[in-house]
């Protein structure tokens, strides 16, 4: 079969991972194969999408791009003295605006090429009692166009320079604590932040978390039932002698 690559170059796994619990998003993700693409700023990790926000000697690219900011806001006096000025005078201010407009720009959908980790099976499915839905990246591509990127882990914030056009939005968004790293995280990249529907057969497998109860089971079947092709139900079981879990079928 033939390799996906994203924009990058890498190769995009076949299958990626998001663990739900069971609420009014997971019903509409379920039967109506919608998912949201959330802003940066409201992911649950604080520092998720930080930079550490550079203003070196201003370039006349820098320049030029404040310039055309502050004709826009109605400024009449824009020359270069001005515009060093304003540079180094609001540096904190230009960085808290460059980072709005980055997190307003951009929405991501996370993923994991992981569907048996326990942590996060208690963090994000309900402590065992949700679910993790398998996506098939070959149909999430025909919407995405090849935007799904691996997180790449870093102790220090990614550098982002102030008015330096060349900048990667990616670079930011794409880098988390090493903290994270157990998550195997994937990103897919949407602009702008919104919920969007994919083909129907995007969504491959569900697996049910350990500790699902049976009337919730019932729930999930019930808003798969006219899903076409219908999902594969897997279940995750503990395994009898040691930390983890075995996913085998329902």
């Amino acid at each position: 079969m033939k390799e996906n690559l994203n924009r990058r170059g890498a190769v995009i796994p076949r299958f990626l991972y998001k663990y739900r619990s069971l609420d009014e998003f997971t019903s509409r993700m379920l039967i109506d194969v919608e998912v949201f693409f959330a802003s940066p700023a409201k992911l649950n990790d604080p520092f998720d999408s930080g930079a550490h926000y550079t203003l070196s000697a201003p370039t006349d690219s820098q320049r030029d791009a404040l310039r055309r900011r502050m004709i826009e806001q109605g400024a009449t006096d824009v020359s270069d003295k001005v515009m060093d000025y304003e540079l180094s005078r609001h540096r904190d201010e230009h960085a808290q605006k460059a980072n709005e407009i980055l997190h307003g720009r951009l929405g991501v959908f996370c993923m994991s090429e992981k569907n048996d980790d326990i942590l996060m099976w208690s963090h994000y499915a309900n402590s065992h009692r949700g679910i993790c839905v398998r996506l098939d990246t070959q149909q999430f591509l025909t919407v995405n166009r090849n935007k799904i990127y691996r997180v790449t882990y870093c102790s220090k914030y990614p550098t982002y320079a102030l008015f330096d056009e060349t900048n990667d939005p990616l670079d930011v968004i794409l880098t988390k604590s090493p903290h994270w790293k157990y998550e195997r995280e994937w990103r897919a990249v949407h602009s702008p932040s919104r919920p969007v529907r994919l083909p129907k057969s995007a969504i491959s497998a569900i697996i049910l978390g350990c500790r699902i109860s049976e009337s919730e089971e019932l729930c999930v079947r019930a808003w798969i039932g006219a899903s076409s092709p219908r999902p594969t139900v897997l279940r995750a079981r503990k395994k009898p002698s040691e930390y983890g879990l075995d996913i085998v079928p329902a």
